[in-house]
């Protein structure tokens, strides 16, 4: 038989026109069937729809809706998003994937709330809750999850909720107290006890676990992260490559990674998902419970700076300079190994290569490192100047260490060279020990890093999804300023030049890391460049990632802060995209109702970005100044520069709020939030205070101070010279490279006097009046006097031109001058002047001016004196001088403050000398005990610390004795002949000085070499030991400058010849031997001649002296003396006589004191014996002069400028630019909690209060293993110890106090007069220590060890959530009561506990911040929050509010040089870089901030790339106008849809086409013109056609270029393909769709690729529209909440499951059965309308119920293949169809209902179909039954009505039933009869003589009494007292509803189940016809 065909021409469904309009070939209504048409062919076939089967396991057995879904075609995966109603006692949301290949799986699963019954009650002193470990809700308990639950614990009940905890009194129900809410805090899995232990934490810090009883049913409450709501769908959903993005318009916009979650996501969903992070080497770094920041777009940035750790030193590990115990460095050898008898001994030094072990005093060993290179130096100067550490005798490298308790510290180390020229003298004879000395070791220096920038550094987070955060705040500038000190060539300030060597960079590790972090990226900026750099990539697998933060020497903590490198150089690094500096942070939109993937960027609309802030914040600020005295160079006396906030400027602070995610508001601020300040703190080193007072909002996480500063940069600009002007100005001359720093608008202001390092405080603020870019020409000019006579008495008038000398030859001495340009004259007295005039010409005397003197000079100027005048005539001379070249000038007007300022006189370069060198020298005095070991006594035994207090120095060698013999010892030793000063000696060496370069010492070779003496010392010597070297004494008080003629020292043949063997000087000594050597004697023989110069004592000025040049030194010639007595040009000079350099102060009689010496007694004050002062002999006055080598005027010096000038800063405009706000520090939590803490205060912080009466202190015993022990006495403070160097251990502050065994109070008291006293060591000196407090005792005490405690500010040890552990451990007993908290080293007042700022933390990495520890009001009967832990360390539960902290702000713009000189310009160069303000900007909002739905606004992310692995997803940058608005008239967006690389965009009313990084041009004719653009968001064209998708997004569902959705606002369903917008819903359905859509609440729409339909769903009624019809096909019995379509399989959800259609039975959706059935319509009048072959069922394997006699077979029984099992129509019933054959194919017979005249109007309508029709004549009103063959045929009927009848009879087939719950039947008749039986079996009724063959009802049914039941004896439920079936016989068979033979009826399975494609199919026709 042929196959079966169902055929239809149209074949869709048209319920807009009355049913007799209907066109031809649709049909009136249809349930669940599809229609396909023939390709090529009018032809359609209709068929039955399979249903669906459940595609998965049950995801939400209790129930669920799914909110959104989406297909990824790469990987054929569905991935559908449920939320779950509560399963057993578990509240989830779930995603699930599904693959062809493994089903379906979890991909995450939220449990966000569970119940839980507590299995054991606690006690009191538990703090955890105890559950069963058996139960599955234990997986799912995590920190931070809240208690809900309500419970009886006595009197009192106890509420708790998710936000807050009450407890209230059971019988008044009054309240009692407020404890906020109880979170979990850890859970531990007790294995052993069988339990699951939950530690929980209050919000409050209060604990009441305890009093929870056992059975109580707790409820477990957590942050929903995905947040799914049956009422709000999903349509924003993306994957892009692993990652799943979507946003659901309510919370924030969400991504995971798909395959992670998976591996994080139990099969059970019955478990809350793990965040699994997977570093780089493929191993899971951490699997904790995911969190809402694991999930979501929004990356958090880190929110503190990395720290610096920085040097200016070598190496910069802190202590790296040291002092080594002596060592020896050399070996002695013989002179001539071949002459071993003859041969001397020389001493060398060790070869390269060489292992020496170096001892250090314990505990003094500096920090080196193994592979350090160090320098070795004799030089000790250098221990406090490790900068100029450069002429090392030894280098040397770290090989190890050796630290044994108790022994000296070994370092090892390898000789890697020497000095060239260590060690170049040789033995003489005898046996010579090798030079064993003290050592001043020290790292290596190495060059500067980034000498010439202020580099800052940040870092940013990489996620394993390839996300980076923005970055994190900008560290402080990494510049280490030196000494203020101006180089004279270039101007520069060498202050400003980096001074670092050593940089580290930490803490980029932080606590409370983000999830998901597997990189971090250290990165580099340079104040004035817009590039950002990568220094280095740290790995979460590299060493770096788990370096330790910041750390003490003396404690490495175990911080939880990580990250540490160390730059070594400046290198070249990678460059990070320019507009990741304009990405403070990621504007990612806090909710979205769009989102799609165009572009490769994720692309939202209709967002809301902001927050709702009240813009009325409470800022005040306080402003900081400390002295930088403290930072005073010694080695240059000098300021270093310090950070500091610029004076002479006003700022405004401002406070920026952040989110968890790091967005962050505009700058809020107000008017306290100004400040100002003064220039009178420019020398001091400023910071600032900030304190929030401000009501921060709930959402904020954080936040941060930003600060603007009203004005321009401004210049430094140093003074060269300065001239007075003519008219009373000032010219200012500076350096040319300063020019661009001024113009004629700039006002200067003098900061810094001129060669002093004073600060000129006044306002000194100067307009410049003129600019002159060469040096004025009176400035040029040189005016030189001539002639000086008295003027005659005589009158002189404004008509003058002459004046007459008294003097007859008053100017004859000038003759020569006569008729050279340039003469000038003046008159003046005493007292007055007058101008100079220009001379015309003169005579012996007389002057006569060009021209008159305009004015009367006699009255005007002299007051009408006529007598006393005099004249002088002068030269003038216009010089170009060397101090003109490379200098501008300006002028400005004169004032004191000016003057003052630059006329300090002390540095005036026009003075004649300049000191080269100097060195102090001391006097070695002959005192008749030269003969006695006495002498040498004096200066090694009571002058015994010389080596200490002096170390190498120059000195006067006065001594010309025999040592005599060494008593006890040997000797005798020949003589020194110390002359001194004398003129006694013969030849060469007369009229000398004897200067000696020596050093004391004890045990030890003298070490004369000069390469063992410092540098300073070498230059000194050698220019000593040069011929035409100038020299001064400081202390000669004539000043007299000396010229060397003469200097013989070591190789000089007279200095040899005189000394024969040598000269000893002074080392060995009491007792020990002396050792010396003749080659190793430097002492200096030196002649003087004086020079011309010697110092006006008036005026400090040194003048010239002809007469006094080529004369012998005053000490040895009276010439000089006499010639200062009696010069008559230097009458007012006050010379002075009988000075000599062996003489010291200057006493008024007019003789001197000579240099103070040694005495026997050893009271010198000078020196440390026993009973000195201690003075430093180097630094006190009289125990030295100072010689000075200097060098005569040069003009040529003037091209150079003073290194130490005055400065002037230029006064910047106000800012006239944007309202800009720079970020001054890093963010600070609003709370302090688990993660935020360390950001609060790092561990290592110390921490301080200033609350009156409190202190934390940390206690460090310092006892070494063997105590130290002491001697004092009644009344005295002092300790003596037998121990020497005390202080190289104990240090002023230090304690004896209150520790066990001490001494207090036993001997020293602890309170007097009841008031606490502390003794403390005030004063420390080899083995004395003074303290505090006097002894109170009764006799001398002795041998009494003693215990000192170090105190020390206490740091944090560690966090625990909001409580830390300082190291400060409790000293005594301690108490806690109502007063507070007190111990020996403890005092915290109770009234701490109300000061929200008490506790101030000094944070690592600069500034302070504020906190307070937390305690309960009463009855809280102690101080709360503070404990001692088991240790015995004290814990301080801090409050957690930190939003009000008062901060003191790590943030600067300048370096205060404490001499009123601020500077932020590298060399404070014009073109240097500056630091500026800082890196990240921001500005405030003019309106109100607030937050805001961008309802017609679209914003697009970064770039996603997956091929060079860039994801940017998560960057919102906004300063890349990112964003893109449409009209808003057309109502807001409701869904984004990318297609072919455009967007499409479905507002409210009305749909775009935006154009995707690509943009149009229009014609002239209006025709767009696609052009390649870099805008991301191009044109937006509005497409044709009013139409939107009102508020329904979800009813949008698409296929290839075709998009379908409906408009609820305009009753529409649309279509948009390639030629627009069409309105499908007007194909038949639009009167339809017009009524429902508007009361729709959801629109539900999806694609069914294989069957090419649009399914659409809303007010329970699907509808699908068939594109291979082009109309709608049918209603569908299914309601999805979804739809999918993947490989040719359409799925649909419900329930929160999937469901895969076109498969199972027909009809059965969801596991409901609804047959198939259309409605169609047929014409009766096919010969007079024309007829339509509507419908043509045709097929051969039907079930046939007709004989047939063409030769075909009877086929009664079903068969496979499509078949009617059912035929309805308004007229009858057929089961099955019947079928007949005609022309060899199977038409079935239909019968339709009879019209006529009456009811049909055949003029204009026409009927579908045909049947057995007569003729029916136009406009005739009889009708009637015209078939013959009826018994009620009427022959005057002119139509058939259908009423035919053919056999009469009960035609009632219905069945009634009587429902127990009414009374009523089905037809509304009362139940007469019992409506159950006695079994309880319901009964009904049925007319028993009914029979189908009866066509017309003859109104005799009988109806006869039934019971219902299975009537089947062979049913398993088989009763015999029913005699109706119900339908309930229950057999064995196939129970698979997918199968073909599925019986529902079965209840066993009996493996029978058979499967095909076909099924039943049910047909419902309408006014029946003839079928062709």
């Amino acid at each position: 038989m042929p196959e079966l065909k169902h055929n239809f021409i149209k074949g869709r469904m048209n319920l807009d026109m009355d049913e007799r309009l209907v066109p031809d070939g649709e049909y009136r209504h249809a349930m669940n069937i599809e229609v396909d048409t023939s390709e090529g062919s009018n032809v359609g076939t209709v068929q039955p729809v399979l249903g669906n089967v459940q595609a998965s396991f049950d995801v939400a057995p209790s129930g669920g809706f799914t909110v959104g879904s989406i297909v990824d075609s790469k990987t054929d995966n569905v991935y559908y998003l449920t939320a779950c109603q509560k399963t057993g006692k578990i509240t989830k949301d779930v995603i699930i994937e599904l693959t062809n290949q493994s089903g379906a799986t979890p991909v995450m699963v939220d449990v966000y709330k569970f119940e839980h019954t507590l299995q054991a009650a606690n006690l009191a002193s538990v703090d955890y809750l105890i559950f069963s470990d058996q139960n599955d809700q234990n997986k799912n308990i995590r920190p931070g999850m809240r208690l809900v639950a309500t419970f009886v614990f006595g009197p009192l009940t106890i509420t708790l909720t998710e936000n807050s905890g009450i407890i209230t009194t059971t019988s008044t129900g009054a309240l009692y107290q407020n404890i906020g809410y109880i979170e979990v805090d850890y859970v531990i899995h007790d294995v052993a006890s069988n339990e699951f232990r939950v530690y929980t934490k209050n919000a409050s810090n209060d604990s009441i676990t305890g009093a929870i009883p056992a059975g109580t049913d707790i409820e477990f409450k957590s942050e929903r992260i995905l947040n799914f709501k049956e009422s709000n769908f999903i349509t924003g959903i993306n994957i892009v490559e692993d990652l799943l993005f979507w946003t659901d318009n309510r919370s924030e916009p969400k991504k995971i990674n798909i395959q992670r979650s998976i591996q994080g996501t139990d099969a059970s969903l019955n478990v809350h998902t793990k965040h699994i992070v997977i570093d780089s080497n493929g191993a899971i770094q951490s699997n904790r419970y995911i969190t809402l920041r694991d999930a979501t777009v929004a990356k958090p940035s880190p929110l503190t700076p990395p720290s610096l750790e920085m040097y200016s030193n070598i190496g910069g590990r802190g202590n790296v300079v040291g002092v080594t115990q002596p060592v020896n460095f050399s070996t002695k050898v013989l002179d001539d190994p071949g002459s071993p008898s003859t041969s001397t001994f020389k001493i060398v030094p060790f070869p390269s290569g060489t292992s020496v072990d170096i001892p250090f005093t314990i505990g003094t060993m500096p920090e080196f490192a193994v592979g350090d290179i160090l320098l070795l130096s004799s030089e000790s100067g250098l221990l406090t100047q490790p900068e100029i550490f450069v002429d090392s005798e030894i280098r040397v490298v770290v090989t190890g260490f050796t630290i044994n308790p108790g022994t000296p510290d070994i370092l090892h180390v390898k000789v890697l060279s020497f000095m060239s020229g260590f060690f170049p003298y040789a033995d003489n004879g005898g046996t010579p020990l090798l030079p064993t000395q003290e050592w001043v070791v020290c790292l290596e220096q190495a060059k500067a890093l980034f000498e010439f920038k202020f580099p800052r550094f940040a870092y940013r987070y990489k996620y394993q999804d390839g996300e980076y955060s923005s970055f994190s705040p900008f560290s402080e500038v990494a510049f280490l300023p030196g000494d203020f000190k101006y180089d004279s060539k270039e101007a520069y300030n060498l202050g400003m030049v980096n001074q670092l060597r050593f940089l580290k960079i930490l803490d980029f590790v932080p606590d409370g890391l983000p999830g998901g972090v597997v990189e971090v990226d250290i990165l580099y900026k340079e104040s004035n460049s817009p590039n950002i750099y990568t220094v280095k990539t740290v790995k979460s697998t590299d060493p770096e990632w788990l370096v330790l933060g910041h750390q003490t020497p003396q404690t490495p903590w175990s911080s939880v802060t990580k990250g540490g490198i160390q730059l070594e150089s400046e290198m070249i690094y990678a460059s990070v995209p320019s507009n990741q500096l304009l990405r403070p942070w990621d504007n990612v939109p806090v909710r979205a109702r769009a989102q799609e993937l165009s572009a490769n960027r994720i692309i939202y609309a209709n967002y809301v970005e902001g927050y709702n802030v009240n813009n009325n914040v409470s800022i005040l600020t306080y402003v900081k100044s400390k002295d930088v005295s403290n930072y005073l160079t010694e080695t240059s006396g000098a300021y270093v520069g310090t950070p500091s906030i610029k004076s002479l400027r006003t700022y405004q602070v401002g406070i920026v709020y952040k989110d968890k995610f790091g967005r962050e508001t505009p700058v809020f601020t107000n008017e306290k939030a100004s400040f100002n300040i003064a220039k009178g703190l420019a020398d001091d080193s400023n910071n600032l205070f900030v304190h929030n007072n401000s009501l921060v909002p709930d959402w904020v996480d954080s936040y941060k101070f930003f600060i603007k500063e009203t004005s321009n940069e401004y210049y430094n600009l140093a003074l060269d010279r300065w001239y007075t002007a003519e008219d009373g100005g000032i010219w200012l001359s500076f350096p040319s490279a300063e020019r661009n720093k001024v113009d004629e608008d700039t006002y200067l202001i003098l900061k810094k006097q001129h060669d002093t390092d004073s600060f000129v405080s006044e306002k000194a603020r100067y307009k410049i009046i003129a600019i002159e870019n060469e040096a004025p020409d009176f400035i040029k000019m040189e005016r030189t006097s001539l002639a000086t006579a008295g003027a005659a008495s005589t009158a002189i008038t404004a008509t003058s031109t002459e004046v007459v000398s008294s003097s007859a030859n008053a100017f004859d001495n000038t003759a020569v001058q006569k008729g050279k340009a340039g003469l000038v004259m003046r008159l003046f007295d005493n007292d007055d002047s007058t101008d100079w005039y220009r001379v015309k010409n003169f005579t012996d005397n007389s002057v006569k001016i060009r021209g008159t003197f305009d004015r009367n000079i006699t009255d005007d100027v002299f007051g009408g004196v006529t007598a006393g005048i005099d004249i002088e005539l002068a030269q003038e001379v216009f010089h170009n001088r060397p101090e003109f070249q490379g200098r501008f000038f300006v002028k400005v007007a004169e004032d004191g403050a000016l003057l003052n300022g630059i006329d300090t006189g002390t540095g005036d370069l026009t003075q004649n000398f300049t000191v080269k060198s100097n060195a102090k020298q001391f006097y070695m005095k002959s005192s008749g005990l030269d003969n006695s070991w006495s002498q040498k006594e004096m200066w090694y035994g009571y002058a015994g610390s010389w080596r200490e207090k002096v170390g190498p120095a120059f000195f006067i060698d006065e001594i010309d004795r025999n040592w005599g013999t060494v008593p006890g010892g040997p000797g005798p030793w020949p003589g020194d002949n110390g002359r001194g000063i004398t003129n006694s000696r013969s030849g060469v060496l007369n009229s000398h000085l004897e200067l000696s370069l020596s050093e004391i010492k004890d045990s030890t070779e003298e070490g004369f070499s000069i390469a063992a003496n410092p540098a300073d010392q070498r230059k000194f010597y050698n220019l000593m030991h040069t011929k035409t070297t100038w020299v001064r004494w400081k202390e000669d008080p004539n000043g007299i400058v000396y010229e060397i003629v003469k200097s013989f020292g070591k190789g000089d043949s007279a200095y040899d010849s005189q000394h024969g063997s040598g000269i000893y000087n002074y080392d060995g000594g009491n007792g020990t031997e002396r050792t010396w050597k003749s080659n190793k004697t430097r002492r200096l023989y030196i002649t003087f001649k004086a020079t011309e110069w010697r110092k006006d004592s008036s005026t400090g000025a040194y003048l010239e002296e002809p007469n006094m040049k080529g004369m012998k030194p005053t000490w040895v010639s009276d010439d000089i003396n006499t010639l200062l007595s009696t010069s008559a040009n230097f009458s007012t000079s006050t010379s002075a006589t009988g000075w000599n350099p062996t003489n010291n102060d200057n006493v008024s009689s007019g003789t001197y004191a000579d240099i103070k010496q040694a005495s026997l007694n050893g009271n010198n004050p000078g020196f440390s014996n026993p009973g000195a002062s201690g003075v430093n002999v180097a630094d006190t006055v009289g125990f030295f002069n100072t010689i000075e080598i200097v060098q005569k005027y040069n003009p040529d010096l003037l091209k150079e400028m003073s290194e130490n000038p005055a400065v002037f800063e230029t006064e910047p405009k106000e800012d006239i630019g944007l309202d800009l706000y720079y970020e001054m520090d890093q963010a600070f939590p609003t709370e302090i909690n688990g993660i935020t803490n360390e950001q609060f205060a790092k561990i290592g912080s110390t921490v301080q209060t200033d609350f009156p009466g409190a202190y934390i202190e940390t206690w460090k015993d310092l006892t070494p293993p063997s105590p130290w022990i002491a001697t004092f006495v009644d009344g005295s403070n002092e300790l003596t110890f037998t121990s020497n160097n005390l202080q190289n251990y104990i240090k002023i502050g230090d304690l004896i106090e209150n520790s066990p065994g001490n001494l207090v109070p036993t001997y020293f008291p602890n309170s007097i007069n009841s008031v606490p006293v502390r003794t403390v060591v005030t004063s420390v000196s080899g083995n004395k220590v003074i303290l505090s407090q006097v002894a109170v005792l009764d006799s001398v005490v002795g041998g009494m060890p003693v215990v000192f405690t170090r105190k020390s500010l206490s740091k944090i040890k560690s966090w625990d959530d909001n409580t830390i552990t300082l190291d400060c451990k409790v000293i005594g007993t301690f108490s806690n009561s109502s007063n507070g908290f007190f111990a020996d080293n403890v005092s915290l007042p109770i009234g701490m506990g109300l000061d929200h700022n008490s506790l101030i933390f000094n944070r690592l990495d600069g500034g302070t911040i504020s906190g307070g520890i937390h305690d309960f009001p009463p009855p809280s009967p102690d101080f709360d929050g503070v404990n001692v832990d088991p240790s015995g360390f004290l814990t301080l539960i801090m409050r957690r509010d930190s939003s009000r902290a008062k901060i003191d702000l790590n943030w600067f713009n300048c370096y205060s040089f404490g001499n009123g000189v601020e500077s932020n310009r590298v060399r404070d160069d014009y073109n240097a870089v500056t630091f500026g303000n800082g890196v990240k900007a921001s500005t405030t909002l003019a309106m109100k901030y607030q937050e805001e739905r961008k309802k017609n606004s679209l914003i697009y992310s970064g770039i996603y790339n997956n091929a060079s692995g860039v994801n940017n997803t998560n960057q919102f940058i906004m300063a890349e106008k990112i964003t893109k608005d449409l009209n808003p008239r057309h109502g807001s967006i409701q869904k984004l849809h990318a297609r072919e690389g455009d967007l499409i965009t479905l507002c409210e009313d009305k749909v775009f086409k935006i154009l995707a990084n690509k943009d149009a041009l229009f014609n002239a004719d209006g025709n767009p013109q696609l052009i390649a653009t870099s805008r991301v968001l191009g044109t937006a064209t509005p497409l044709g056609g009013e139409y939107g998708i009102s508020k329904n997004p979800e009813s949008f569902a698409s296929q290839a270029y075709r998009a379908y959705f409906s408009d609820k606002s305009r009753g529409a369903i649309l279509r948009l393909d390639g030629q627009g917008l069409v309105a499908i819903s007007a194909h038949g359905m639009k009167d339809y769709f017009a009524d429902e859509l508007r009361v729709a609440n959801k629109v539900i729409g999806s694609y069914d690729d294989k069957k090419d339909s649009y399914n659409i769903t809303l007010n329970g009624k699907t509808v699908s529209f068939g594109e291979k019809t082009n109309g709608w096909t049918s209603f569908k019995s299914f309601m999805q909440e979804g739809g999918v379509s993947l490989n040719n399989t359409y799925y649909t959800f419900k329930g929160g499951n999937i469901f895969a259609h076109h498969t199972g039975s027909v009809g059965v959706f969801y596991g409901a059965r609804v047959d198939p059935y259309v409605d169609v319509l047929f014409n009766q009048q096919p010969g007079i309308v024309k007829s339509f072959a509507s419908l043509n069922y045709e097929g051969s394997q039907g079930l046939v119920t007709q004989n047939l006699t063409d030769g075909e077979y009877n086929n009664n029984l079903a068969q496979l293949g499509w078949y009617v099992s059912q035929g309805n129509t308004d007229l009858q019933e057929t089961s099955p169809l019947e079928f007949k054959s005609k022309e060899g194919k199977w038409f079935s017979r239909i019968k339709g209902e009879a019209y006529d005249k009456t009811n049909i109007d055949l003029t204009e309508f026409s009927f579908q179909g045909i049947d057995m029709a007569s003729g029916v004549e136009e406009y005739l009103s009889t009708g009637g039954c015209t078939d013959a063959a009826a018994v009620n045929f009427d022959p005057l009927a002119t139509f058939d009505d259908g009423s035919c009848c053919f056999d009469y009879g009960c035609t009632d087939s219905q069945i009634g039933f009587n429902p127990a719950e009414n009374g009523f039947d089905r037809f509304g008749s009362p139940c007469t009869f019992p409506c159950q039986d006695a079994s309880g079996n319901p009964i009904g009724f049925f007319m028993s003589n009914y029979n189908p063959k009866y066509d017309c009802d003859d109104g005799g049914c009988v109806d006869t009494l039934i019971v219902y039941g299975c009537i089947d004896p062979l049913a398993v439920n088989y009763y015999a007292g029913a005699n109706f079936d119900d339908g309930s016989c229950c057999y064995t068979g196939c129970m698979d509803i997918l199968a073909n033979n599925y019986d529902a009826a079965a209840c066993t399975d009996d493996g029978s189940c058979t499967y095909t494609t076909v099924g039943p199919f049910n047909l419902s026709v309408s006014d029946l016809g003839d079928i062709d």
